[in-house]
């Protein structure tokens, strides 16, 4: 049980830091393409 926790904690977290890492890219692209 302690063990799916963290995978799915894990999973949650690798997300977030993908969907940060994709929105910083995306709102660079934004201001370069002004």
């Amino acid at each position: 049980m302690k063990i799916a926790g963290a995978m799915i904690l894990a999973q949650i977290n690798h997300l977030s830091i993908r969907h940060a890492a994709s929105t910083t890219l995306s709102r660079r692209i934004g201001f370069e393409s002004r």
